[in-house]
């Protein structure tokens, strides 16, 4: 689909040019992510710091790195600019709503990668402390504890999920988008 502009004249090709440039100049660039705003519940920890965490990992807490943003942007980046000049003609060149729809989709892009992560496998741990708080439900300290002394015991943590980073929703859920 391409933007048609009737023009007579060199005065019509000014004022087309200038409106297409007032367009584009409404919005400069497109942020997605998780913003401080958002914060785990109960806790309180911001969402960037979790994500983070979670991306790259943290060796002395014994969480391995499930590289869900990082995998997002390596495996979508290269589309990008083509998806956003198709909104820019679909929406004549207006910038602010074609970088909003671009974020939508690099959003998209990022929930999807976070669905796809399986490796590395949650530690038997973690799949006790679900065991113990049941679905959905955010793990307090007493948990932990309680899901240690289950494990000492040789109770086995079976009957949860075994997915990684889906497990309350909160790194789902909690990707935003920006546009400045």
């Amino acid at each position: 689909m391409a933007l048609k502009v009737r023009v007579k004249g060199g005065g019509g090709i000014r004022r087309a040019i200038s409106e297409i440039s007032r367009k584009l100049r409404k919005a400069n660039y497109v942020e997605v992510g998780y913003y401080a705003k958002s914060r785990y519940p109960e806790r309180g920890t911001p969402m960037p710091l979790i994500a983070a965490i979670q991306n790259f990992g943290a060796p002395k807490a014994a969480i391995p790195p499930r590289p869900f943003f990082s995998k997002a942007i390596w495996d979508n980046k290269n589309q990008w600019a083509d998806i956003l000049a198709a909104y820019l003609k679909l929406t004549k060149y207006d910038a602010r709503k074609s970088l909003n729809n671009l974020g939508f989709v690099i959003k998209g892009n990022i929930q999807d990668s976070i669905r796809d992560t399986v490796d590395p496998p949650l530690a038997e741990l973690t799949l006790m402390i679900r065991k113990v708080v049941g679905p959905n439900k955010v793990p307090r300290y007493k948990d932990v504890i309680e899901a240690r002394m289950r494990l000492m015991r040789g109770e086995r943590p079976t009957g949860v999920s075994q997915k990684p980073l889906v497990w309350i929703g909160m790194l789902l859920n909690t990707v935003d988008v920006k546009v400045k």
